[in-house]
């Protein structure tokens, strides 16, 4: 099978089936890479998805490609461009390889402060509902498809939480969020420190990933 350990892969984000496979998508090769509930057989399942975002204007800037993955449906996928610009492209596997839409959303609903882009990091999809963390703003909201792509609908802000005094980092001049998962009660948001350190003494040996928990009502 193709290799799939012969670059620096990158892979940002993580989903999985009800069979309990699990999904990878790598912001360097711009694929989605599908890996066995035993974690014995790993395997590219989509074609190379930087051509289709670009025709759309995505991946302008290096380090910002493709960030966030969730499974949507039956070998249905929806995977998200960081920023400048963000975006999201659509994948339905049963149709390739014509089987990736790609839609420009940097249009944002929310004012990000100063300083900081428009940004999608994380998705998660549940009873066909599409869910993005906008790192940037401390936003979570849904994204509705209509004819002209997606909408954003509805939002949750987690920013009391990421900078309490309790949880905030030294360095908090960009939205750290990088990951989302929610169960019936709560909406777990997964924290890339980058390595800088946290105002309180007693966490800064900590490991360098932390996450917070919070309840979505």
């Amino acid at each position: 099978s193709e290799s799939v350990i012969d670059k620096n892969l990158d892979f940002e984000g993580i989903t999985c089936d009800e069979n309990g496979d699990f999904y990878l998508v790598s912001e360097n090769a711009f694929r989605i890479l599908q890996v066995s509930r035993s974690g014995d057989n790993a395997s590219w399942i989509s074609p190379d998805l930087r051509p289709c975002g670009e025709g759309v204007g995505l991946f302008e800037n290096p380090g910002a490609y493709l960030e966030g993955i969730a499974l949507t449906g039956k070998n249905k996928f929806a995977v998200c461009a960081e920023r400048e610009p963000r975006g999201i492209i659509e994948v339905d596997l049963t149709k390739m390889p014509h089987g990736a839409e790609a839609f420009n959303c940097n249009i944002a609903k929310i004012k990000f402060p100063k300083d900081r882009n428009p940004d999608f990091t994380g998705l998660f999809s549940e009873d066909g509902v599409l869910y993005v963390l906008q790192r940037n703003a401390y936003v979570i909201s849904k994204l509705i498809r209509n004819e002209q792509g997606f909408a954003e609908k509805d939002f949750w802000s987690y920013e009391a939480v990421v900078t309490s005094d309790e949880f905030r980092y030294s360095d908090m001049r960009f939205g750290k969020a990088e990951g989302l998962c929610m169960d019936k009660d709560h909406v777990y948001v997964v924290i890339d420190n980058n390595r800088s350190e946290e105002h309180t003494s007693e966490l800064q040996s900590h490991s360098f990933i932390s996450y917070a928990v919070f309840c979505l009502k």
